[in-house]
């Protein structure tokens, strides 16, 4: 299954994250808050928290995805 990563927590990327779970695709997405999480599609898998440019290349390499959105 492809794994796609989203940062951000905008109109966008939501949409973006509801559209690839409805084409079959596992969507990770990183927010800031607990705020920005609770406005995410049910069954989104969520990281919340602020990352540095370090925590989000450390991020990337755990989940592995096969792309990456900057909807930030």
């Amino acid at each position: 299954m492809e794994r796609v990563l989203i940062f951000g927590n905008t109109p966008e990327s939501r949409e973006a994250a509801r559209m690839l779970r409805q084409r079959g695709r596992q969507v990770v997405i990183s927010v800031t808050s607990e705020y920005a999480r609770s406005l995410l599609p049910a069954g989104t898998l969520c990281h919340v928290g602020k990352l540095d440019a370090a925590g989000m290349l450390d991020y990337i390499r755990q989940v592995n995805p096969h792309r990456i959105i900057d909807a930030t």
